[in-house]
C-alpha cells in the first residue's frame, strides 16, 4: 500500500507542474520495485521510453534483472553488459553516460530519466546527464533513502519531493526489524568503545555481522581476527563482490568487514548485526550502514524469522543523529531546511549491555532494570 501511495504522489506532483520529482523512502522500502512495477511497467503500454541510471554495477545488474524477470525487454548501457538498443527501457551506468556525452556520442532517448541515489545528482557528472534529458523534455525521477548531502547544499535538481513511510512504520508493518543500538555514553572523538573483533567473537554467535571499519588497513586487521570473516573493499574485484551474498547464504562467509563499499547497492537480509567503527559524522552514511541489517528475513531452511538487529555504535554517532527509527523531516533545501529528528526523546542507557532506548521500565535488549540518562541528543 505505501508503494502505491508513493506512485500516486509522483503522479500528483507531475500533474501540479513538477518536471523533476525525488521519491524518498527508507532502505528496505523497495524503491526500485516501486518504480519498476508502479511507473515503468504501466507506462510502456503508452510507448514511453525509460533510462534508469545508477553508479554501481550491483545496482545496474540487479535492476536489469528485475525488469527482465517481469518479461520486459531491457537493454544495458555498460561495458561487458548485453545491449538491446531497441528496448524501451535502458539501464545505464552514469559513468558510461557521462563518457558518451564527453565524446559527443548520442545517449539513449528517453521520456523518463530515473536516477538512483539521487543525492548524487548534484555532482558534475549527474548534472550533465540530468541537463541533457531535461533539455530533451524528459521527466526526471530520483530515488533516495536519505535526501541530504554531506556538504548541506540543496538538492536543487529537483522541484518536488514525495516522501514514503518512516522506518518505524516499516518496522510496525513487518518490512524491517527492530534496531537495538548499543553505544558509549557520549560521542568519542577518537578510538572505539570496544575492540570490534573481540565484540563479534564474544557476542555474535549464531548471528551474521557487517563491520564498518575506519580504514582499509583497519578492516583487514579486524577480518584477520574474526573466524569466517571476509573483507569487501572498494578495491575488491566486482566478480568477488557479486558473489558475497551467495557465500553468506551458504555459510562459507560468516561476517563481512568493509569501510564504505557496502553502504549502497548491497542487500543481504540475513545480516542481523551492524558494527560501526568510524565517526559517521553525517546522517546519510549512518542510516545507510544500519540499513544493511534492518531488512526482514526468514531462513528458508529452518523457517526462523529474524526479529531484530543489534547495532554496536562504537563511536557514539547515535548521539549526533538519533536512533535509526526516529521520525525525520527531509527537505530539498539543504542547510536552510536541515534534515533533522522531528521529535527527539531523551534516551536511557542500560547499565548492563549499554543499549540506548526510549524511557521504559526495562532494557529492551537484556531486560535489565538499571539505566542511566544518556547524554541529550545533539541535532
Amino acid at each position: 500500500p505505501f508503494q502505491r501511495k508513493l506512485v500516486a504522489g509522483i503522479h500528483r506532483a507531475v500533474t501540479e507542474g513538477a518536471s523533476a520529482v525525488l521519491m524518498q523512502a527508507p532502505t528496505g522500502a523497495g524503491k526500485t520495485s516501486t518504480i519498476v512495477e508502479g511507473v515503468i511497467a504501466p507506462s510502456l503500454a503508452l510507448g514511453r521510453r525509460f533510462v534508469f541510471a545508477a553508479h554501481l554495477e550491483e545496482l545496474i545488474d540487479d535492476t536489469a534483472g528485475r525488469i527482465r524477470s517481469m518479461g520486459i525487454p531491457c537493454g544495458t548501457v555498460k561495458a561487458d553488459r548485453p545491449a538491446d538498443p531497441t528496448a524501451l527501457v535502458q539501464v545505464c551506468s552514469t559513468q558510461t553516460l557521462a563518457s558518451m556525452l564527453s565524446r559527443g556520442v548520442a545517449l539513449p532517448p528517453a521520456d523518463r530519466l530515473v536516477l538512483d541515489e539521487a543525492k548524487r545528482g548534484s555532482s558534475s557528472t549527474n548534472r550533465q546527464i540530468i541537463g541533457h534529458y531535461k533539455s530533451a523534455g524528459a521527466l526526471i525521477l530520483g530515488l533516495e533513502a536519505t535526501p541530504c548531502r554531506g556538504d548541506e547544499q540543496p538538492l536543487d535538481e529537483f522541484d518536488a519531493m514525495v516522501c514514503g513511510p518512516s522506518v518505524r512504520e516499516l518496522i510496525d508493518g513487518g518490512f524491517l526489524v527492530e534496531p537495538i543500538v548499543h553505544a558509549p555514553a557520549k560521542v568519542l572523538e577518537r578510538g572505539v568503545a570496544e575492540d570490534p573483533a573481540e565484540l563479534v567473537n564474544a557476542r555474535c554467535q549464531g548471528r551474521r555481522a557487517v563491520i564498518f571499519a575506519a580504514t582499509a588497513a583497519h578492516a583487514l586487521d579486524i577480518a584477520r581476527r574474526i573466524p569466517g570473516a571476509e573483507t569487501v573493499l572498494d578495491s575488491t574485484p566486482f566478480d568477488v563482490r557479486s558473489t558475497v551474498r551467495d557465500r553468506l547464504a551458504s555459510g562459507e562467509t560468516q561476517h563481512l568487514v568493509t569501510v564504505k563499499a557496502l553502504l549502497e547497492g548491497f542487500d543481504a537480509p540475513l545480516l542481523d548485526v551492524v558494527v560501526l567503527c568510524g565517526a559517521f559524522t553525517t546522517v546519510t552514511p549512518y542510516l545507510q550502514a544500519i540499513g544493511r541489517g534492518l531488512r526482514a528475513y526468514t531462513c528458508p531452511v529452518t523457517g526462523r524469522r529474524k526479529v531484530d538487529c543489534h547495532v554496536y555504535d562504537l563511536r557514539g554517532a547515535v548521539h549526533l543523529h538519533g536512533l535509526p527509527d526516529d521520525a525525520r523531516r527531509w527537505s530539498l533545501e539543504g542547510a536552510q531546511g536541515r534534515s533533522a529528528v522531528a521529535a527527539a526523546t531523551p534516551l536511557r542507557r542500560c547499565a548492563h549491555c549499554h543499549a540506548l532506548y526510549r524511557p521504559r521500565p526495562t532494557c529492551p535488549a537484556c531486560g535489565c532494570e538499571h539505566s542511566t540518562d544518556a547524554r541529550p541528543l545533539r541535532i
